[in-house]
């Protein structure tokens, strides 16, 4: 019969190898970190392989081992609940049984989705303008002229540029809307701003007129044609080649000026009030929204039944309503959400099996999980109004340089990540499941590590990648946890209702957009002036490898386009003695077909100074 105490005579590996064998009982036994008395435990209990044992300091196997005990938590893990806070009698949060909490989430989700339809719909459709026929819907930051070379030679590719009318249909919020790349006006280069060229007028007859590249939307809401509350139907009337387009602030808009000639300028044309009037319905059915899954959250207890009406209904009112894809046809619009509800769907799934089902399970608060849960759900997912103003559209290295303010913005957001992260450390270590959580994260990061070492492709952490990350850490009973994962899955319904489930793993070609920057080399033209000031000759010398060839914009419009099985290697650009405004002058190499990066702006002053100053910054 062994003796109750230990004897003085056993060494100190033999002892642990007992406590060893004492722990893995335990976890036979299902108990696994549950331990009912601190004695259960010895701190001195080997976490190191023999040869780690063999290799380390005895401080240092000591630090370990201490660091291991605090990770697993305390003795008896404290499993965190919320009390629930005495608003509503008992009485009538149990009125309804299991059973009725079904049948009332059934048909007031049915009478949801009847009335959004509808609503939907008839929203959609756009009232004919008399005269000007069936407005076309477009984004807001359509434009009647393609930037650089787009349009052509001579702009040829953008005709018509005079005598024709268009009708257009606006969102409404394009005001708000901004230049994420440079764009350059003459000698100006407008950046994170909203893109209007001219809009004052000596003619009476038009309340402005705007250089063709500037955003239809954005020029209507200066012009004063279009609410930007309300959005609506415009009809712009192309003018042809204008001269001189002046600065003018107005409506909350600004815009810039442009002094020399354009070959396509349009106005807009005063439509009658019965035709403008238009009705917002984003709050009216927000309103609606929010109330009707308001009412799921405080009458159901099963977190199943909670959560998946809650994200149907997110999930449709952005697709819809809030911040749907700029798509020209309903019809367009129905086929992507309906493409990315399926796969969101399925994550939607695997985020309530992880993280909604552990924390919502047994909540009896239903008071906190509507206001916490469910009121920072609705701020996240409404992210294009709640947090637009933050000056951060995309973590590139690129992104954040030029853009101002993003850095400042990123380190508040990083430190108020980290700040929350200490938060739930805590109570995933009470909870004894901070190991656990510990080993995720660390393969989650190692995954990251190894996407970002893969060359010729870019590391991005979309926002809906960025709540998926995030949501495992909020699995917790706690009222911050309730905030934290309802902002998150918010988040997660914005970020692919909007732009889809966009690839973490992005090429440069992806990251350009239409008019982002190539990295490609600038060619270096030199330029001799005539004499009698009546024209610009222009030489270079043959392009690097792999470019072929050499663009000429002239006042932001393609005028001469040279191939290297061409002769010569200049070009002359002639202009009456008399011309009335400067000229503006870029260059960009050519290659298969479309020219790439080009010059800042040389300048040909009125006094036939060739100035290239800007080609210095």
């Amino acid at each position: 019969m062994e003796p109750l105490i230990e004897s003085p005579g056993r060494d100190e590996e033999e002892i642990a190898g007992d406590h060893d064998e004492g722990h893995l009982l335990l976890r036979l036994r299902g108990t696994r970190a549950r331990r009912t008395h601190p004695d259960d435990v010895d701190d001195g209990a080997p976490v190191l392989s023999d040869f780690m044992r063999a290799i380390l300091p005895r401080a240092l196997q000591n630090t370990v081992r201490a660091l291991n005990l605090w990770l697993q938590g305390p003795h008896r893990p404290e499993k965190q609940h919320i009390t629930p806070l005495q608003w509503m009698p008992p009485w009538l949060q149990d009125k309804l049984s299991i059973k009725r909490q079904g049948v009332f989430v059934t048909a007031i989700f049915l009478a949801w989705a009847i009335s959004f339809s509808a609503v939907v719909w008839r929203w959609s459709l756009l009232p004919e303008l008399r005269g000007y026929g069936q407005p076309r819907a477009i984004r807001c930051m359509q434009q009647a002229w393609s930037i650089n070379d787009n349009c052509g030679l001579d702009g040829v590719d953008c005709r018509p540029f005079s005598n024709a009318t268009f009708a257009y249909h606006c969102s409404p919020g394009c005001a708000t809307q901004q230049v994420w790349y440079p764009h350059t006006v003459g000698d100006q280069e407008v950046v994170y701003r909203q893109l209007v060229v001219g809009g004052a007028s000596t003619e009476s007859a038009y309340s402005g007129i705007y250089r063709a590249d500037s955003s239809i939307c954005q020029a209507a809401i200066h012009a004063g044609v279009l609410s930007d509350s309300y959005g609506g139907p415009v009809a712009l009337r192309l003018l042809g080649e204008h001269t001189g387009f002046q600065a003018i602030d107005r409506n909350g808009v600004h815009s810039v000026g442009f002094d020399a000639d354009f070959p396509k300028a349009f106005a807009f044309i005063s439509l009658a009030s019965t035709e403008i009037g238009s009705f917002d319905v984003r709050w009216p059915m927000l309103v609606f929204s929010v109330l009707v899954t308001s009412l799921i959250s405080v009458f159901t207890k099963s977190p199943a039944a909670f959560f998946t009406p809650v994200f149907i209904i997110l999930f449709m009112h952005v697709s819809f309503v809030s911040d749907k894809p700029e798509l020209p046809a309903f019809a367009e619009l129905l086929s992507v959400s309906a493409e990315r509800l399926l796969p969101a769907s399925f994550a939607a799934f695997v985020i309530y099996l992880f993280c909604v089902r552990l924390q919502l399970s047994d909540l009896t608060s239903h008071f906190d999980k509507t206001v916490l849960w469910l009121g920072a759900a609705w701020f996240g997912a409404l992210e294009n109004y709640t947090l637009d103003h933050i000056p951060i559209r995309r973590l590139t290295p690129s992104d954040l340089h030029s853009q101002p303010g993003a850095i400042l913005a990123l380190t508040i957001i990083v430190v108020l990540i980290l700040a929350i992260a200490i938060g739930q450390i805590y109570y995933l270590r009470r909870e004894g499941r901070l190991i656990r959580y510990l080993k995720v994260y660390a393969l989650l990061a190692g995954m990251l590590v190894c996407a970002a070492a893969i060359p010729s492709v870019h590391l991005r952490i979309h926002h809906y990648i960025l709540a998926l990350l995030l949501l495992p850490g909020t699995a917790i009973q706690t009222r911050p946890s309730l905030l934290y994962q309802g902002l998150l899955v918010g988040l997660f319904i914005n970020g692919v209702a909007r732009w889809g489930f966009a690839s973490i793993l992005q090429t440069d070609a992806a990251l350009r957009d239409l008019d982002g920057p190539y990295g490609s080399p600038l060619p270096n033209v030199t330029a001799v002036v005539a004499s009698d000031l009546s024209a610009v000759d222009f030489h270079w010398s043959q392009p690097p490898e792999p470019y072929q060839g050499l663009s000429v914009l002239v006042n932001d419009v393609e005028r001469y386009r040279w191939y290297s099985d061409l002769d010569g290697l200049n070009y002359t650009w002639s202009s009456s003695p008399a011309r009335r405004s400067r000229s503006y002058f870029r260059f960009a190499y050519v290659a298969d077909g479309h020219a790439v990066d080009y010059t800042r702006a040389a300048i040909w002053e009125l006094d036939g100074t060739w100035n290239t100053t800007l080609w210095d910054l």
